[in-house]
C-alpha cells in the first residue's frame, strides 16, 4: 500500500522531541510492514532509508493561512497514494470533498479550542483516527475508525525488573 503522511510542517528526526520522533517511528514501522511511505517534512529532516520525502520548503509560518496552503499542496501531491494520513487534527477536513484518495484525520491533541471542537463535530462523518483511548473518550461525538498509536521503537525500551 502507498501511504502519504502529512504532519504539521516540522523537522522529523529519530532523535527529536515527541511530535517529530513519533512520525519517524511511524514511518519506520510502516516500511517494515512493506508499505511505500511518502511524508512531507522540512528540508533538514532525517527519515528511514526507503522513505519518499517531499521536502517542505514554504516559509516556516504557523499562521492558519500558511498551514492551509501547506495542507492543500501536500494533499494535491498525495493523489498518487492509496491513503492519506493527515496528522494535524482538523487542518485537512476541507479537502475531503475534492481528494480522490481517502483521507484519515488523526486527532492528536486533547485540548483543542471550542471552535475547533465545533468544526470537528460538523465534520464528524469524516475518517478519523486518534493516538489514544483517552482522546476517543474526550471526543466521543466522533465515530473513530481506529487508533494509530504513536510510533515507538520497542527496542529502545527493554523490559527491566528494576523500576528505576
Amino acid at each position: 500500500m502507498k501511504i502519504a503522511i502529512i504532519p504539521r510542517p516540522s523537522r522529523i528526526k529519530k532523535e527529536s522531541h515527541a511530535y517529530c520522533k513519533r512520525h519517524y517511528h511511524l514511518v519506520e514501522g510502516l516500511l517494515k510492514l512493506g508499505h511505500e511511505v511518502k511524508i512531507f517534512a522540512r528540508d533538514d529532516s532525517e527519515l528511514p532509508k526507503g522513505t519518499k520525502v517531499i521536502k517542505w520548503s514554504l516559509p516556516r509560518k504557523t499562521d492558519y493561512p500558511s498551514q492551509i496552503e501547506y495542507m492543500s499542496r501536500a494533499i494535491k501531491e498525495s493523489q498518487d497514494c492509496d491513503i492519506i494520513n493527515c496528522q494535524s487534527d482538523h487542518l485537512a477536513l476541507t479537502f475531503d470533498k475534492w481528494s480522490k484518495v481517502p483521507i484519515v484525520h488523526t486527532i492528536i491533541y486533547g485540548r483543542l479550542p471550542q471552535y475547533i471542537e465545533e468544526y470537528l463535530e460538523t465534520n464528524k462523518k469524516s475518517n478519523f483516527s486518534t493516538i489514544s483511548k483517552f482522546l476517543q473518550k474526550r471526543y466521543d461525538f466522533i465515530k473513530f475508525k481506529g487508533m494509530i498509536y504513536n510510533g515507538l521503537n520497542l527496542e529502545d525500551f527493554p523490559l527491566s525488573e528494576n523500576k528505576k
